[in-house]
């Protein structure tokens, strides 16, 4: 070794960088399951929250404004590495759905439970363009800590 390291702190510096590359990788795959957990836990509330307006009757105006803070909220928390296109993406649902659930079902007198997911697919349309749009145009060049 007339050159560079010696074998010895050559061997060293690979265990330690393996080491600290390993550390990493684990404690992303955690980071990752737990903002997973987060986000499911969050369209829970978007979607309780856009319920709840519908199929309970809650038509007044203060009503879906509260339901769309509500949601709002779990959209910030929920989607907290683009929490801007979280929080839109969350309200515009709680704010679609109610009326998507009026319009459908306006004039029926009958419908199979399983047609109530046709208001909901149509108002889930536009807040995922809203959050695909705000994901891909204010976050496109926001790299997190992927890289090692």
């Amino acid at each position: 070794m007339n050159e560079g390291f010696s074998e010895a702190l050559a061997q060293q510096l690979v265990v330690a960088e393996v080491q600290a590359f390993k550390k990493w990788i684990v404690e992303k795959a955690i980071r990752d399951k737990k903002e997973k957990e987060t986000k499911g836990i969050a369209l829970l509330v978007v979607m309780l929250c856009a319920l709840f307006g519908g199929v309970f009757g809650v038509h007044s105006l203060m009503g879906v404004i509260a339901m769309t803070g509500i949601a709002g909220i779990a959209g910030f928390f929920g989607f907290r590495s683009k929490p801007l296109a979280g929080v839109l993406s969350a309200m515009t649902l709680a704010f679609i759905f109610p009326y998507t659930y009026t319009w459908y079902l306006s004039g029926r007198t009958t419908y199979i439970n399983i047609e109530l997911l046709i208001p909901m697919f149509i108002a889930l349309a536009p807040a995922a363009i809203v959050y695909y749009l705000l994901a891909f145009t204010v976050y496109a060049n926001t790299d997190e800590d992927d890289n090692y």
